[in-house]
């Protein structure tokens, strides 16, 4: 009886083995979607723009201290910069145009500066006293 069973289990794994298994039968895939048609754009846009500006001081002069033509002091008092600051800006604008094709397009736009606010302050040297009044 073990032969039997034995050579029953070796024809059974022999006709699985030949036999390929099959999933269950999928559903068919759905239509592809048509694209929509493309809109047609007219070319027209706005535009807006915002910001800060940093605004930089380098290199300032006082106007109230005489010089020659050379850069010599004409006073006896020498005008010396003691301090300088300034601050940011903001901006704010807007515009229209029209894009004629994907490389040129006009527009015309207007924008608006607030001010910097600006403190400075100088200090006049005296060589004859040796001392150093300021403004």
């Amino acid at each position: 009886m073990g032969a039997k069973t034995a050579l029953f289990i070796a024809t059974l794994a022999a006709a699985g083995a030949t036999c390929s298994a099959k999933a269950a039968d999928l559903l068919p895939p759905p239509p592809p979607i048509e694209a929509p048609p493309p809109v047609e754009f007219s070319g027209w846009y706005l535009r807006g723009d915002g910001g800060v500006g940093a605004v930089q001081i380098s290199g300032w002069k006082s106007t109230l201290q005489p010089y020659d033509e050379v850069g010599n002091s004409l006073a006896g008092n020498d005008i010396v910069p003691a301090y300088s600051t300034i601050g940011d800006q903001s901006f704010a604008g807007g515009g229209f145009g029209y894009q004629f094709n994907n490389w040129f397009h006009g527009d015309l736009t207007g924008e608006y500066r607030t001010e910097a606010n600006y403190r400075a302050g100088i200090v006049a040297a005296n060589p004859s006293s040796n001392s150093l009044p300021s403004f």
